[in-house]
């Protein structure tokens, strides 16, 4: 019963919406199944509880979905009519929500004019499984996942020129030309991997950023100017302690260029505040931050010696290993993009612009430019 009243709240809440009036076109469903159970009508009276729930839910949809159709009696309705409910990030959920969901979902099967659509990640929603059922193995798991599905559709990785267009349109609608977004929308696709919410959530940062230096002097058509900041962008994002360290000491920036760059000055620099140890010390930790794409080592692996990265590996589920297998190819191929482009725009001598890290201060009228 509290379930048919969600619906009925959903639909109306719907329905409302998109008609631009008050409705109340599924308020009664619940009332017309309680009434049908109180009075016990005899062709139920014979069944289980769950075959009464089954036959009583049916029931329900087909109200909602004839008063929906605007038909007289659910005879009329179309042998398509479905009622659909969609369930997005199922596998965000608390573990125990995701999985009393599910239990949930498998009393509402039989009714052929429900059908459930739910978005998730099934690889995580299998380690939320095995988690809450310590005493199933990951077969069992699947096979409780594949009888509560009836077909399942895998989203296949995004179109590359789909991405280019949508985030070129959003450059854009920044006051960005078309000369600047083209090259701009070439190293954002190059620099990121190829998820459409982490591309969204860095072109929108991006642009918020851009906006706020457009304010304070940044010429819109600088195309180095924006390249520049896409990289701080990233940096921020997936570098965090390089991006506190040049948050803190701006002018490392010259050390990290030293680092990124190769190149083999071993004389301190004229670095205000940090004298040689200290331009080591922070030389050492960008070292430590670009380590997997600055040296060009052959893995142990190829002498016949396991890495400690392989070992590590071989103690995970397959599943979880190949994961993080390919969270490391894609951090590994995104920050060699990062190396390529930094040494592309970047000079030894440039000079940080403070507004690539914080808010750009409300009473300055100009900006030092890199």
């Amino acid at each position: 019963m509290a379930g048919l009243k969600l619906i009925e709240l959903v639909l109306d809440a719907a329905a409302t919406l998109s008609i631009g009036r008050n409705v109340n076109v599924a308020r009664g469903a619940s009332d017309s199944v309680r009434k049908a159970w109180n009075e016990a009508a005899p062709n139920l009276t014979e069944l289980s509880d769950g075959q009464r729930f089954h036959l009583l839910f049916q029931d329900a949809v087909e109200n909602i979905l004839t008063t929906i159709a605007g038909k007289d009696n659910p005879s009329e309705l179309e042998t398509g009519a479905r009622l659909i409910i969609f369930i997005d990030d199922l596998d965000r959920c608390e573990e125990s929500v995701a999985v009393t969901l599910l239990e949930s979902i498998k009393l509402y099967l039989g009714s052929r004019r429900c059908v459930f659509v739910l978005g998730l990640d099934d690889t995580a929603l299998l380690g939320t499984l095995s988690r809450h059922w310590q005493d199933r193995s990951e077969d069992d798991n699947r096979d409780y996942l594949d009888k509560l599905f009836q077909a399942t559709l895998a989203i296949p990785q995004p179109n590359r020129t789909a991405v280019k267009t949508e985030i070129a349109k959003q450059l854009r609608q920044h006051k960005i030309n078309s000369t600047t977004a083209r090259q701009c929308t070439e190293d954002i696709t190059n620099l990121l991997e190829p998820n459409p919410r982490k591309l969204k959530n860095f072109t929108n940062s991006l642009c918020a950023a851009w906006e706020l230096g457009l304010g304070h002097g940044w010429k819109v058509d600088d195309t180095d100017l924006l390249r520049k900041l896409i990289l701080f962008q990233y940096l921020r994002l997936n570098h965090r302690p390089v991006w506190r360290l040049l948050e803190r000491q701006p002018q490392t920036l010259k050390l990290l260029h030293r680092t990124i760059t190769g190149a083999s000055e071993t004389e301190p620099l004229d670095m205000k505040g940090l004298k040689l140890p200290d331009q080591r010390l922070a030389q050492e930790m960008f070292s430590r931050a670009f380590a997997h794409v600055l040296q060009d080592t052959v893995e142990s692996t190829l002498r016949g010696t396991p890495s400690s990265l392989e070992s590590r590996h071989r103690n995970m589920e397959l599943e979880q290993a190949v994961n993080l297998f390919i969270d490391r190819l894609d951090r590994k191929r995104s920050d060699e993009t990062f190396k390529t482009l930094f040494e592309a725009v970047f000079d030894k001598d440039d000079i940080l612009d403070s507004h690539f890290l914080s808010l750009p201060d409300p009473e300055s009228t100009s900006t030092s430019t890199l």
